[in-house]
């Protein structure tokens, strides 16, 4: 099965593999959620190109980027003379994708009326040009995404409960970066290959102590964001290795946003140390400080305690 530049190999991203090769089986509709930045639309061409669809159009469209009226005649299509401007007849992306699929970004961005006109499609497959009482019938398959919180969108009215539930047929969730660590370095080092036949640079590798720093970002772009960091040190980089003064910013970043560490990513002795320290802190703070109360309170020694304490600088 092709995935089209998706890379991981970690567990989470071996589930989202499982569900794209059952669902690119059938014709359901699919809502993709997940943050900016995290494939939502590689996951969608995956679909449609290993689908029965395949030879057919797909065209993605990203609601958030138009007006209302624009994203309307865009999707449907408008008859010559039923707005100013519209000089001629023209086909919108339903009847251009006849066939094939429309993959739908930022779904929450879509107005009530386009709302109701893409429930319509979802319902019985036909809709009317802007300017046309002629209804067209289309065959098009429809993968929606949205980085928003759809049931949240629904309780403030912004968003039909009933278009959530046809959107909803099958959902995929894409995990953040933050979250699947352990493909960093594959997708560091794919994203290097690209930088450096686009760039023409002679870079083979990445830094070791570079891949640790950027298990330690919280990566609020995502993969989006780790791709930029890459080309950012392929261009500064004099060598064949990104080394870290090739990402001056790097340290800054992860200052203002740390990766939170789950005990699990560690090695034994390393989250056994972090969960002392939080222990040994928060058991001080309690107590304000003192030596006596906080032994008695963690029913350690003041030896022990003092000890620990100062190893970890809390005192």
């Amino acid at each position: 099965m092709d995935f089209f530049g998706i890379i991981g190999k970690s567990k989470e991203m071996k589930k989202i593999y499982e569900l794209v090769d059952k669902v690119s089986k059938t014709d359901c509709t699919v809502l993709i959620q997940g943050e900016s930045g995290t494939g939502k639309e590689l996951i969608a061409r995956a679909i449609h190109y290993n689908s029965r669809r395949q030879g057919k159009p797909f065209l993605p469209i990203n609601c958030g980027a138009l007006p209302e009226s624009l994203l309307e005649s865009e999707l449907f299509g408008h008859e010559k003379g039923s707005f100013t401007g519209a000089i001629s007849t023209t086909k919108g992306v339903f009847e251009e994708a006849h066939g094939g699929t429309i993959f739908l970004d930022e779904i929450a961005e879509i107005t009530p009326a386009l709302q109701i006109k893409l429930l319509r499609i979802l319902e019985g497959g036909d809709f009317k040009k802007i300017g046309s009482n002629k209804m067209f019938r289309v065959d098009v398959r429809i993968i929606a995404a949205t980085n928003s919180n759809l049931i949240m969108a629904i309780k403030n009215n912004s968003f039909r409960e009933d278009l959530y539930y046809r959107l909803n047929v099958v959902s995929i969730n894409l995990p953040p970066l933050r979250e699947r660590i352990e493909d960093i370095p594959f997708l560091a080092m794919h994203f290097l290959k690209k930088a450096s036949e686009k760039f023409k640079k002679p870079l083979t590798s990445i830094a070791p102590e570079v891949i640790q720093s950027f298990t330690r970002y919280s990566w609020p772009g995502n993969i989006r964001e780790l791709e930029n960091f890459i080309e950012s040190a392929t261009i500064l980089s004099n060598s064949t290795m990104i080394s870290p003064q090739d990402l001056p910013t790097l340290s800054e970043k992860i200052g203002i946003n740390p990766r939170k560490t789950r005990l699990t990513d560690l090695p034994f002795y390393e989250a056994r140390d972090l969960f002392e320290k939080d222990y040994i802190e928060k058991i001080l703070s309690r107590c304000d400080g003192n030596i006596s109360k906080a032994s008695k309170l963690g029913r350690i020694s003041r030896k022990s305690l003092r000890t620990k304490a100062k190893k970890y600088n809390l005192m």
